[in-house]
């Protein structure tokens, strides 16, 4: 990894058993935490006919999850305690990347962690 002379945050990168690959950034003066995943798989994925899947299947993990079943409380919470969602769809690889304080970071990352394993 190359990292500016000027940077002062701190990088760890590494990947989990579940061959899951992380980049960590600490920087101790930001006064928001971030967390995004990417999933390596997109339209570009679709069946031949069933074009838009992929699109439509990133709606519905939006919809509830067996940690978090009821309807629109992923929203609720972004819309009380975090600061920004950005919800990403290129060619191959849709993202979720969430801004919040540093205190709703770790429900915001949970939120996160069961859209892509557990969805109803």
């Amino acid at each position: 990894m190359h990292i500016s002379p000027n940077d002062n945050r701190s990088y760890r990168y590494l990947t989990l058993n579940n061959e899951l690959r992380v980049l960590l950034i600490q920087d101790e003066q930001a006064q928001k935490s971030a967390a995004a995943l990417a999933v390596n798989v997109g339209h570009f994925d679709d069946p031949s006919d069933r074009e838009g899947l992929a699109h439509y299947l990133e709606h519905m993990l939006f919809l509830g999850t067996e940690k978090y079943p009821k309807v629109g409380e992923f929203q609720s919470f972004i819309s009380n305690m975090v600061a920004a969602i950005t919800l990403g769809q290129v060619p191959s690889t849709p993202a979720i990347s969430l801004i919040s304080t540093r205190m709703h970071l770790k429900k915001a990352r949970s939120f996160q962690s069961v859209f892509h394993c557990a969805p109803i």
